[in-house]
């Protein structure tokens, strides 16, 4: 699916649960979704009974004509020199949205993880979206140490829920993804400008 549509048409994320490459993140995601057996497969976070690729695609392309209240652009830089990840997440609403507890997800995941398993999430944040009416916009810069991944290997993204209709429909109104990680040094600067980067 994501060979098909890519990284601008389809975000693709597996969380591990009761093996080796579960954490508390996707254990979270499991208690979310109320996930009681494996597999279980969503769509913009709606649970689909399909786990093939002629069975799936039909609910990617319905989710294409639905409207999206919002845009979100996400950028993700490692820094080599301090070992430090920040993932920006920048929304903006394209119309208004109801009140509700909306939250903005980033996350990371990790592909060829020993050696055949892709989109592995490796660790997720969440913060309140507080924005409600068109044309606001919204930043939220996400910093962390990662945990011994490969650096190459990570994709970061992020998503918006509103949490008010957990339980219900878990509706994902709009995701992004970063297919390969910025990695950058740390940089001296000045009132002048940038002056030296420290490689090491």
């Amino acid at each position: 699916m994501y060979a098909e549509y890519g990284p601008q048409g389809f975000v693709p994320i597996v969380y591990h649960i009761s093996d080796a490459l579960a954490n508390q993140w996707s254990n979270q995601r499991m208690s979310y979704y109320g996930v009681n057996a494996t597999p279980w497969t969503c769509i913009d976070g709606v649970r689909v009974g399909n786990y093939n690729y002629s069975g799936l695609k039909p609910f990617v392309q319905s989710r294409y004509s639905t409207d999206r209240p919002m845009t979100i652009n996400v950028t993700a830089v490692y820094n080599k020199t301090t070992q430090m990840m920040k993932i920006t997440t920048t929304v903006k609403l394209t119309s208004d949205i109801a009140d509700g507890s909306w939250y903005i997800r980033p996350f990371v995941t990790e592909n060829s993880v020993n050696g055949s398993y892709n989109y592995v999430l490796r660790q997720m944040d969440s913060s309140e979206l507080t924005i409600r009416s068109t044309n606001q916009e919204q930043k939220y810069e996400w910093e962390f140490q990662p945990g011994g991944w490969t650096i190459e290997n990570l994709m970061a993204g992020a998503f918006v829920q509103n949490d008010s209709e957990k339980f219900t429909t878990y509706n994902i109104y709009q995701g992004a993804l970063v297919t390969s990680i910025t990695i950058t040094n740390d940089v001296a600067t000045t009132s002048f400008g940038i002056i030296k980067a420290m490689l090491r």
